[in-house]
């Protein structure tokens, strides 16, 4: 997301300028601040993007989000292009400015383990409908939506015995001409007739929701 032949310095101001009223020396004071708060030395400001490693350009992109002191920060596959110990230093380094400014984040990834980690609730999404919406914890230990079920059979654990990873057989709709009931039901071990004519509603379940017909008080699973 940087620009590869402005300075850092450069894409600060053209972010300040464009947002506030702040003077040329308030805005050089305020970078030079805000890539302290990441743990990069301001003189970096006059580094362009192709001089700083992989995680000092996540941490610069962070650093201009935290220019005018956000309430929420959402972060698109904020740890992709790392390695796993750039990765780790880089969400501690966020958890340690959340604690330290108050704001919050929305994390959009397919890192199942960052998920686990670093998250308090977790949405998990298919065809760009809310599955399951929930305390990580619990979804990760009692899972309630089959494609919530399959994303992590999917996923390997370095704890415990070996096991054969599963994938999810077939392919994701086609947005434009979406199911005319569930989803996910093509692709549904548990998919009875009803999953293919209607479209389930989120449910309410022990305080979790759950868009799936299986969660309906009293639902009987058709063969």
């Amino acid at each position: 997301a940087l620009n590869p032949v402005l300075t850092v310095a450069a894409q600060m101001r053209d972010a300040c300028e464009a947002h506030s009223t702040m003077t040329k020396r308030q805005i050089e004071e305020r970078s030079r601040e805000v890539l302290r708060l990441v743990s990069i030395d301001p003189v970096h400001l006059h580094s362009y993007p192709h001089q700083l490693s992989g995680g000092m350009r996540q941490r610069a992109m962070i650093a201009m989000a935290l220019l005018f002191t956000p309430e929420l920060i959402v972060m698109d596959e904020p740890t992709s292009a790392l390695d796993v110990v750039g990765q780790r230093s880089l969400m501690v380094q966020i958890k340690e400015l959340q604690e330290q400014l108050g704001f919050a984040v929305i994390f959009v990834t397919h890192d199942m383990s960052l998920v686990r980690h670093f998250s308090d609730r977790l949405l998990v999404m298919y065809a760009a409908q809310v599955a399951e919406l929930g305390r990580t914890r619990q979804l990760f230990e009692k899972p309630l939506h089959p494609y919530t079920h399959g994303l992590l059979e999917a996923f390997p654990s370095i704890h415990g015995a070996k096991e054969r990873l599963l994938g999810i057989p077939g392919s994701p709709p086609d947005l434009l001409r979406p199911p005319a009931g569930c989803r996910f039901a093509p692709r549904c071990p548990h998919a009875f007739a009803r999953c293919e004519a209607e479209r389930p509603q989120l449910l309410e379940v022990d305080g979790e929701r759950v868009r799936c017909f299986l969660h309906e008080p009293a639902t009987v699973e058709e063969p």
